[in-house]
């Protein structure tokens, strides 16, 4: 029996065939890709790169639609984001409309409570200065009291006073009407440290009669008031003394 050595011819004839078969199917690979490359380099310099992007995506979407199921998800996203600063703009822009309307009712109140305040201490200090008007050594007469003269500045037969009076240290001099209310009378009052005399001059004999001038003493120029003259005085003519 002989030893072999070597390769057969027909052994190697077969190597040799599955080297060129491998070797063309790389060459054909490879001068695929390169083609491939050229032409996207030239789309690339034809168009700026416009259209890589697009073309990627339409290869992505032709593999299995990832490109579309991408896209929702981003979509979604962004309008969710959108919804969610519209809501907090919203309830931002609420809550200054509230803090504003809050502070403009707060002004209003105050505002209502200061003008309540300055009207009631108008009307007290009126008030005050209608029942204690023409006030001077203890005698007042209404500041609002209606004077009892005509239009020609003359008595129509209506009793009260006919004037606002006047005052003189001690003494206020009052300008009335007789009981009648026809003549024009004047007496006066002064204050004195035991009270408030009286001096009506010519005017006894007009305020003497029915419902005339109370425990009136004629043979007495002055003479002290008693309560029920300082009645009479504040019924007939609205002076209030003491």
């Amino acid at each position: 029996m002989k030893n072999r050595k070597g390769f057969t011819l027909a052994e190697v004839m077969i190597v040799i065939a599955v080297i060129v078969i491998l070797s063309g199917a790389t060459a054909i690979g490879v001068v695929s890709w390169l083609n491939n490359a050229k032409t996207t380099a030239a789309n690339l310099e034809a168009n700026n790169g416009d259209n890589f992007e697009k073309e990627e995506m339409e290869s992505i979407k032709k593999i299995g639609g990832t490109g579309a199921s991408m896209q929702q998800p981003t979509e979604t996203l962004q309008g969710t984001n959108q919804q969610t600063q519209q809501t907090q703009g919203t309830q931002s822009t609420q809550q200054t409309q509230g803090t504003q309307g809050t502070r403009e009712t707060k002004e209003t109140q105050q505002t209502q409570q200061t003008q309540q305040t300055q009207q009631t201490q108008q009307t007290q200090a009126s008030t005050a200065a209608t029942t204690k008007a023409n006030e001077s050594g203890g005698v007042s007469v209404p500041s609002n009291y209606n004077y009892v003269l005509d239009q020609h500045g003359n008595p129509h037969g209506v009793v009260g006073m006919t004037s606002a009076p006047t005052t003189s240290g001690n003494t206020t001099t009052l300008y009335i009407t007789d009981l009648n209310g026809y003549n024009k009378l004047t007496i006066s009052i002064e204050k004195k440290n035991d009270g408030y005399y009286i001096h009506l001059g010519g005017a006894q004999y007009n305020l003497q009669g029915n419902n005339g001038f109370p425990n009136y003493v004629s043979n007495q120029g002055d003479y002290k008031l008693d309560a029920e003259q300082k009645a009479w005085l504040a019924n007939n003519y609205g002076v209030t003394v003491g």
